[in-house]
């Protein structure tokens, strides 16, 4: 079989989408499948370049079209996904496609939470005059637009937890036909050979510093609240981004003590190894893979409750703490308790890393193997 993946990047350090499409095309391929994968930005050159295509999503659709057509039919593609690349001129494609080859499954992966089609306008500028003007007339944002598009031409329509499906359907006003269905990612990092060393009184933070997604300051700001309480730990922030500055500048007038920011790493195994405790406060995610690998390598995870697919991940008490969405000092006293509580550490660590059996490459390969089956099958 030949699967041709549709991304936008290609880097697996980038972020989670990239990480988990690498990881699966590494899985398929140990399974005798031929992957490919077209993309518009973060080229890996290590990548070989007969099995990936650049393209711009954006351009004129004569030119996408002729560039894709060519590499459909060069590589003799048997499947589709689209790792949740939503442009009109790949729906289009898609379409178009469809009437040629009748038989060609489309699959479409949602990366994160349905909830994000649910329309939020916190500021006034053009693209929210444009969306509120769009959503007027047809009950829908342009995003949904786009995505109601996928959801059409698409066999199957993948999101990341069944807690996820239902409300997909009523955000749309779809009735449930069967055509949505979950499969989560999976573990991208290799397990540890040895079990971690002794792990340090540290707590951690790995993220983008995107603060409309991610809340960082929220962390910040509980922080400063428990080195007056405790100031045994270390706060390490890993990551890069847009609001970088911003949130160094703000740390600063917290006048905050044993934080550090870490930058950009292409080894957040070597922060896991360390840390005791994993800290998130996201507004909303699809399914974090930081959570995944930070508990892989040992670590207690802390985490709002702030989308449903957490709850697949966390059995709250067990293998980590869920703390009610934007409660601060809920997550101030599980903080302090868990850094107090030497004996409470302890039994939770133990639960971590067994409980990710079910988000192994193995496991979730089998399922995306068995919907290709069904799918080829159909057709």
């Amino acid at each position: 079989m030949n699967i041709l993946f549709i991304s936008f990047g290609l880097d697996p350090t980038v972020g989670g989408t990239e990480r988990v499409t690498r990881t699966l095309m590494e899985s398929f391929e140990h399974h005798g499948m031929d992957c490919y994968i077209t993309f518009c930005a973060g080229d890996d050159p290590s990548f070989p370049k007969e099995k990936k295509l650049l393209v711009d999503y954006r351009c004129s659709y004569s030119t996408f079209k002729q560039k894709m057509d060519n590499y459909v039919a060069e590589h003799n593609i048997d499947l589709i996904i689209n790792e949740n690349v939503c442009e009109w001129n790949v729906s289009r494609f898609f379409r178009e496609l469809k009437t040629k080859r009748k038989g060609l499954p489309i699959i479409y992966c949602l990366h994160n939470t349905p909830n994000l089609f649910i329309p939020h306008y916190t500021k006034i500028n053009a693209q929210t005059i444009k969306n509120v003007i769009y959503h007027w007339f047809t009950g829908r944002t342009i995003y949904m637009a786009k995505h109601k598009r996928m959801y059409d031409v698409a066999d199957r329509y993948v999101v990341l937890s069944p807690s996820y499906i239902k409300p997909f359907y009523e955000i749309f006003g779809l009735q449930d036909e069967g055509k949505v269905i979950a499969i989560p990612n999976p573990i991208t990092m290799a397990k540890p050979v040895e079990e971690p060393k002794k792990k340090e009184n540290l707590f951690l933070v790995v993220t983008r510093l995107s603060e409309k997604q991610k809340n960082i300051r929220a962390i910040l700001r509980i922080w400063k609240e428990f080195c007056k309480q405790n100031n045994d730990y270390q706060l390490q922030i890993v990551g890069y981004g847009p609001d970088e500055e911003q949130l160094k500048e703000y740390a600063s007038s917290l006048q905050l003590q044993n934080v550090a920011f870490m930058g950009r790493t292409h080894e957040p195994q070597k922060f896991y190894r360390r840390a005791k405790f994993f800290l998130m406060t996201s507004r909303y995610e699809g399914f974090p893979m930081t959570i995944i690998e930070s508990m892989l390598f040992g670590c207690i995870p802390i985490v709002y409750n702030s989308f449903a697919a957490i709850n697949d991940v966390i059995d709250n008490g067990k293998n980590g703490i869920l703390i009610q969405n934007n409660d601060e000092q809920a997550y101030l006293h599980a903080m302090l308790d868990l850094a107090e509580d030497r004996q409470k550490q302890e039994e939770i660590s133990k639960q971590v890393a067994p409980s990710l059996a079910k988000f192994s490459v193995e496991q979730v390969t089998g399922s995306w193997v068995k919907l290709f089956e069904m799918l080829t099958e159909n057709h």
